[in-house]
């Protein structure tokens, strides 16, 4: 992995970061909104964002 922060939105209005094996979520604020600390959370996440990827075709 080249970094292990990335901003999400035109103006990087959401935030993600990992580290210490958790990807914490970020809001403009720069304030933690969520901890996924599993890979079941994660891949919760992932299938989410595939589902809307497949949406948006």
């Amino acid at each position: 992995m080249k970094t292990n922060v990335k901003l999400l939105g035109d103006g990087g209005m959401l935030g993600m970061e990992f580290k210490e094996r958790t990807i914490h979520v970020y809001n403009t604020e720069g304030n933690v909104m969520e901890l996924l600390s599993t890979k079941e959370q994660v891949q919760e996440a992932i299938d989410f964002l595939e589902e809307c990827k497949m949406e948006m075709k």
